[in-house]
């Protein structure tokens, strides 16, 4: 799924549980996405690790990862979830600063924070710019496609110093995904069909 245009890659969700929805489930996608919660609790998962957020806490979600949202037992939440492609910050084949910025993130050679509790030293950088781009977008003016793609520069800007070279487990962690990933895709393409556990391996 295409998640905003193609011309203009970005959008954002608005979540609430569990009278909109009970959560998004098992899912990846080529967008980076944000999740930031404004009340309640819910549940993130992203690849192997869980967490429980509440008011003001931030996930970063990198390109291609497994992720879902949950209920937390039987709480409500509202929460946004700010997603776009890198597409959308580079200027054309050779793009120094996607070369060194975006691609390491992209190809998780560098390893952004993931779990951004208020206490966290990047939160007081990233709630302002993650307000302001959850603050009332479903009423755009024309050409607010310049202020949003400055304020993605900058919480690319603000989020890059945080972040970790990969280490040798997570280059192992993501070729399981990977493999989990083109295991789900082949069911999605193929569920019809009689599939056993030799067919799934042989894939």
């Amino acid at each position: 799924k295409l998640h905003g245009t193609h011309g203009f890659p970005y959008i954002v969700y608005l979540g609430i549980i569990p009278e909109y929805t009970g959560g998004v489930a098992l899912h990846w996608h080529e967008e980076m996405e944000i999740i930031y919660v404004t009340e309640g609790t819910v549940q993130v998962s992203v690849r192997q690790s869980d967490h429980v957020l509440s008011n003001g806490d931030i996930v970063l979600v990198h390109p291609q990862t497994i992720h879902a949202i949950r209920q937390y037992g039987e709480s409500s939440a509202r929460y946004y979830n700010i997603l776009f492609r890198f597409s959308l910050l580079e200027n054309g084949a050779e793009d120094t600063c996607r070369e060194k910025y975006l691609d390491p993130i992209y190809s998780r050679e560098r390893i952004m924070p993931e779990y951004i509790t208020p206490e966290h030293p990047l939160h007081a950088e990233l709630e302002p710019l993650i307000r302001a781009l959850t603050n009332d977008p479903h009423h755009q003016r024309f050409h607010d496609e310049l202020l949003i793609k400055s304020r993605i520069f900058e919480l690319m800007y603000r989020i890059f110093p945080y972040c970790e070279t990969a280490r040798k487990d997570t280059v192992y962690e993501d070729f399981v995904y990977e493999k989990l990933q083109r295991s789900l895709a082949f069911l999605e393409e193929n569920y019809p069909e009689n599939l056993t556990i030799k067919k799934m391996a042989a894939v």
